[in-house]
């Protein structure tokens, strides 16, 4: 009997690139065939219409819209706190889902190991948010890419090319909803001041979900011609064309640490938490990058 695993891929397309390349890494160091699982992402950033499907990777991947049959029967006798019960359930299925509740990588490859050895199909869910497994990855194939880029995209990168501006990321949104935490102007003052001194270029393009509200943020920086780009149309495409700039400042997002990951400038500022209670973090991060302390909106 074959044996696969599938990864359920979680989030906007920031999560998505982690959770793919965590499943990359796990096929080259096993072996073992995957699929990534698409069900759980969240879709409201790209109006419904975009996920990472958009993005080619250095090899073939296969995409799956539902849960396997199996998953949907352990499902229904799935009881957390009854564990022989959901030992019986995976052993009568010849199934086992992983959880990766922040899991180092080579704990969760062995753990791959030990499952498939019983088990002909299992299931990793979580995020993966570890640049370990893509700088794993490109080492051996190339980094992920636009599968069909838009005209409109082309003329926007092109342009992008020949201003070098600084590009900046403002997470609002549903940021505003949640208890995530939302970054003060302070932090992107702050940030553009550090910039000014390192990057040479007399425009700043902005980036946000909430345009009109973060065009507020920068109202009292002189010296720059702002832009701000709305957020329409494919988000690989706003991914690719943030991270054509020429300094860039991060928000507390994995979207912008993506965009500024595969940037080929140095000039970088982030900031050390994603969220407002400090839990969630970013392994692996460039050590080049600026850090600074998060300040966050009252």
């Amino acid at each position: 009997m074959s044996k696969y695993f599938t990864v359920r891929l979680r989030g906007g397309l920031g999560n998505q690139l982690f959770g793919a390349y965590a499943a990359l890494w796990l096929k080259r160091r096993t072996g073992i065939a995957f699929a990534l699982q698409l069900d759980g992402i969240d879709r409201s950033h790209a109006g419904y219409n975009y996920d990472i499907r958009t993005c080619l990777f250095g090899e073939m991947i296969e995409y799956r819209s539902h849960k396997s049959i199996k998953s949907r029967i352990f499902e229904k006798f799935l009881i957390e706190d009854r564990p022989l019960l959901k030992k019986q359930v995976e052993t009568l299925l010849n199934y086992s889902r992983i959880r990766n509740d922040d899991m180092p990588p080579d704990k969760l490859l062995a753990l791959l190991i030990r499952h498939i050895e019983s088990n002909s199909e299992i299931d990793i869910e979580g995020f993966f948010q570890d640049f370990f497994f893509f700088d794993e990855c490109t080492r051996e194939i190339p980094t992920f890419k636009l599968r069909n880029p838009s005209k409109k995209f082309s003329e926007s990168l092109e342009l992008a090319r020949n201003i070098r501006p600084i590009m900046i990321h403002i997470r609002l949104g549903d940021y505003i909803q949640n208890n995530i935490g939302i970054l003060s102007n302070q932090y992107f003052i702050d940030s553009l001041e550090i910039l000014s001194e390192k990057v040479k270029t007399s425009e700043v393009w902005i980036f946000s979900d909430t345009p009109e509200e973060a065009s507020k943020y920068l109202a009292g920086i002189r010296g720059y011609r702002y832009r701000i780009i709305p957020p329409e149309g494919d988000p690989a495409e706003t991914l690719f064309l943030m991270a054509e700039n020429n300094g860039f400042i991060c928000s507390n997002s994995t979207f912008s640490f993506w965009a500024a990951k595969i940037s080929k400038t140095d000039h970088i500022v982030a900031p050390r938490n994603l969220s407002i209670d400090g839990a969630l973090l970013i392994k692996n991060s460039p050590r080049n990058w600026i850090y600074l302390e998060n300040s966050w909106k009252t």
